[in-house]
């Protein structure tokens, strides 16, 4: 297993700055293809044939530290984590989450500071740890138009869920939806889940991995 060459980048994905322990976009695999080709004008300008010609591509495993598509709903942290012996794990038991952001454990959210919430899934980039979201007040009757029962969202983790409140996005998790009611989901959140929506982008590292991105082709 390789780190992907510094400042490597094909469109539509961003340049990226060097790899190291605090940015890990891996892991990442490295393969080079060789083969002897034919070249039937080569010849006439001095060049034998056949010629080797050889291609090299990297594939990485991201972490999310930017993704899209998620609902409106933020998640606290001691409700996906666990401390355990000094560890911190995500906690996949399963759990009955009331979206009432009083209560302190997830509540809905959006980005402009109103009391509203927005009526589709967050399409613009969410990024850990920049991002800033406003959590409102109370419940809002909307679950049911963000989340299907038996599917797997993406929601961002702040460190309180607090009411009337601006929050920093501090991390990812993904809840796997047993059940649902108008303002409250069953179900346990999933350790280490791919979502095709991560963007590899600079971050910090979360305390424990609960999100990464589907394989990415990138130049070497």
């Amino acid at each position: 297993m390789l780190n992907p060459p510094a400042g490597y980048a094909q469109l539509p994905l961003p340049t990226v700055r060097t790899t190291t322990t605090a940015y890990l976009p891996e892991p990442a695999v490295n393969v080079t293809l060789s083969r002897n080709v034919t070249l039937y004008f080569a010849p006439v300008v001095g060049i034998s044939s056949p010629k080797t010609v050889s291609a090299t591509a990297t594939a990485i495993l991201p972490e999310a530290y930017q993704t899209t598509d998620v609902p409106p709903l933020a998640i606290d942290y001691n409700t996906v984590y666990n401390n355990s012996g000094g560890s911190v794990e995500i906690d996949v038991l399963q759990q009955d989450i009331k979206i009432q952001s009083n209560k302190g454990i997830a509540g809905w959210f959006n980005q402009d500071g109103s009391n509203s919430v927005p009526s589709v899934r967050i399409d613009t980039p969410l990024t850990s740890p920049t991002s800033q979201i406003y959590l409102v007040p109370g419940t809002k009757a909307t679950l049911t138009a963000f989340m299907t029962q038996g599917e797997t969202i993406v929601v961002p983790i702040v460190q309180t869920v607090s009411q009337n409140t601006w929050a920093s996005i501090i991390g990812f998790a993904a809840f796997h939806i047993d059940s649902l009611t108008s303002n409250s989901m069953t179900g346990e959140f999933v350790d280490q889940y791919f979502d095709p929506n991560v963007v590899p982008v600079a971050g910090t590292p979360t305390t424990a991995f609960a999100i990464g991105g589907t394989p990415k082709l990138v130049s070497p």
